[in-house]
Order: C-alpha cells, then sequence, then structure tokens
C-alpha cells in the first residue's frame, strides 16, 4: 500500500501473514530438532541409571543384612548379585562380583578401578557415595558397615516419600502451568492473530473504498464522510505489518515456553539442564503446532468473516 508521500508500506494481506508463520515455525524448529539431538541418547542411557537407582535402595538393604549376618563383604557381593538376577541392578553387583572372584581385585578396587570398576559403568552419585562409605564403613567392622548400608537405604527411602508428597502438593500448580504453556497460550495467541488480521484487511478495503468514491451517490451510505473520518484515524500506512505483528507472538510464545519449562522442571526436578533442554523441545513442539494450527485457521476464518461483510457495504 502507498501512501500520500509515495511510501509503500506492508504488505497487510493475508495472504503475507500466513506465509510469515514459516518464520515463526523455522525459528521453533531449529531448537526442537537441535534440543532432541543433543538430549535423546543421553537422556536414555541417564533413564537406565535412574531405574538402577530405584531399585538400588533394595539392593543396599539386601547387602547390608548379608554382611550383618557376618559374612564378608566380597562374599556378600557375590550372594546380592545371585539374588538381583532379572533386575536393573544385575549388573552392577555381577560385575563386581567377577572383579573380585575372576580377576582378583580387592573390593575397593572392583568399586573404583579406573578402567574396570563397576562404578565406572554405572556413573551415579548415588551409587559411587554409598560404595565409598561401605568402603570405608568396613575397615571399622561387618556391623559398622551394616548398619551404614541399611541407614543409607532408609535415607534414600525416606527421601523418595518426601519427593512424592512434594509433587502430589505442587500437582496442581504443575497441572495449571503446564496447560497454560501448551494449551491457552498458543490458543490465544493464534486468535490474536487472526483478529488482528481480519481488522487490518477491513479497514484497508475501507480506506481502498472511500478513496475509490464507495459509498457515494444514490445508493451511497449514509454518513460516509464520518465513517471515512474515523478511517482516516486509522491510517492503515502507518500501522505494523501484520506479519511483523506474527512474528513478535511467535517469539512471545517460544519464550513463554523456555521459562516455564525451566520452572517446571525446576519444581519437579531440581536444577537439571539435561532435562530442562529436553523437555523444552517437547514443549516446545505441542505450542508451537498448535498456535500454527489455530492461527492459520482463524486468519483464513476471519478473513473470510470480514470479506462477506464488506460485501454488504459495495
Amino acid at each position: 500500500m502507498t501512501d500520500s508521500a509515495g511510501v509503500v508500506t506492508g504488505p497487510f494481506g493475508s495472504l503475507a501473514l500466513l506465509m510469515s508463520l514459516f518464520v515463526t515455525l523455522s525459528i521453533a524448529l531449529v531448537f526442537i530438532i537441535v534440543f532432541k539431538s543433543k538430549t535423546q541418547e543421553i537422556l536414555e542411557t541417564r533413564n537406565k541409571y535412574k531405574e538402577v537407582e530405584n531399585e538400588f535402595t533394595s539392593s543396599l538393604f539386601q547387602l547390608g543384612n548379608r554382611i550383618g549376618d557376618g559374612l564378608p563383604a566380597e562374599i556378600a557381593f557375590s550372594k546380592v548379585s545371585e539374588s538381583t538376577k532379572g533386575t536393573a541392578t544385575e549388573g552392577f553387583f555381577r560385575i563386581v562380583n567377577e572383579n573380585i572372584q575372576q580377576l582378583g581385585m580387592s573390593l575397593e578396587r572392583a568399586l573404583f578401578d579406573p578402567k574396570r570398576g563397576a562404578v565406572v559403568f554405572y556413573p551415579s552419585q548415588m551409587v559411587a557415595t554409598s560404595m565409598r562409605i561401605l568402603i570405608e564403613s568396613s575397615k571399622k567392622g561387618l556391623k559398622v558397615a551394616a548398619r551404614s548400608l541399611m541407614a543409607i537405604s532408609d535415607y534414600v527411602k525416606n527421601i523418595k516419600k518426601i519427593n512424592d508428597r512434594l509433587n502430589d502438593l505442587l500437582a496442581d500448580i504443575i497441572s495449571d502451568m503446564k496447560s497454560n504453556m501448551t494449551f491457552l497460550a498458543p490458543l490465544l495467541s493464534g486468535i490474536i492473530i487472526g483478529l488482528a488480521g481480519m481488522i487490518t484487511t477491513i479497514l484497508g478495503s475501507l480506506s481502498v473504498m472511500f478513496k475509490g468514491g464507495a459509498g457515494s451517490g444514490a445508493d451511497g451510505i449514509v454518513g460516509a464522510g464520518g465513517v471515512q473520518g474515523i478511517i482516516s484515524i486509522f491510517d492503515i500506512t502507518t500501522m505494523i505489518p501484520t506479519y511483523w505483528l506474527q512474528i513478535v507472538v511467535g517469539i512471545y510464545l517460544i519464550q513463554i515456553v523456555f521459562i516455564l519449562t525451566s520452572t517446571l522442571v525446576t519444581i519437579k526436578a531440581g536444577r537439571d539442564p539435561l532435562m530442562t533442554t529436553s523437555q523444552i523441545g517437547k514443549n516446545l513442539k505441542v505450542s508451537i503446532i498448535l498456535y500454527s494450527i489455530v492461527a492459520f485457521g482463524a486468519v483464513v476464518a476471519l478473513t473470510v468473516i470480514g470479506a462477506v461483510a464488506l460485501s454488504g457495504l459495495t
């Protein structure tokens, strides 16, 4: 569109608005693909270790009981290795037992040897800490080592109970934040873009109609001069094109996903950059797809409604 000075602005049409959706999709797609490729394999591996940690509590209790019965720690690992077959912790105790029985390593080397130690293959902070406590406490006697392992097992169980209780208390807040991020915000943003496109289209069409002399003559609209005066207040050539508005709203929606996802992960699991990155990619995928569908539908539907309304004025 050209203003009185001959400066071209726009485009203000619905096609440009729809095409601008690809800009938002492209920005979001970069984050989705990069974040998924960076975290997918690492998370799969870490989930295996998380499963080991979940079952390690009961295995620690078994190990503490065996040592409490008077068995040396080396033999106790062999017994627990047999009883944990088919569980996630089987591999850990099997490696320790093999290092002791076949390679003749001491218990400390079987656990912490830089090349063959079981802790190397299961890099979990909880596993490493509990095994280090076992090594140090066993130096003071089997009873002390047994009580230490049982105390660690009880402590971890209590921590899990507390975490479960906190998650129950925060369930409503977490649910509201997630629904706002993945449903409400994309839905409202898409409708806003559709309304902005319809209003701009109507104002542009009315300006062209009145400049071309529409509404004059016997079939003209009563009070057209007043309407034209109102239209002149909203000079379309001075407005921000709707495609810029869509890009701004789209980037704002992406920022909302980043902020709320980071907050949700911190509430549920503490500071966890890896989980945050993975969840941002997943939530961004849901939000942007919904936003694009709603925005596309709203722009098309409201543009048709605006065209039908304007057809009654011609």
